[in-house]
């Protein structure tokens, strides 16, 4: 909500993408179960989170000077 912005998450050709109306699309390369790997110096490292249930409910992203920045998933 700081930030008031939205990403959406699709698979295009077999590619998990986050896509956002301002920048391109980012490219997330799988590195293990629930973390990926993104091309853009600001999506660094993407960490699904998952509730009680194993849905995912959210992400956290990292890079150099980021921890942990946090997206709920909206419903």
């Amino acid at each position: 909500p700081e930030l008031a912005t939205n990403y959406s998450l699709n698979l295009k050709d077999g590619k998990l993408i986050a896509e956002h109306q301002r920048t391109s699309d980012i490219e997330l390369s799988p590195i293990k179960e629930d973390v990926f790997s993104g091309k853009q110096f600001y999506f660094r490292q993407v960490v699904f989170k998952r509730d009680d249930k194993g849905l995912i409910n959210g992400f956290t992203v990292s890079n150099g000077r980021v921890r942990n920045l946090k997206f709920n998933k909206l419903k």
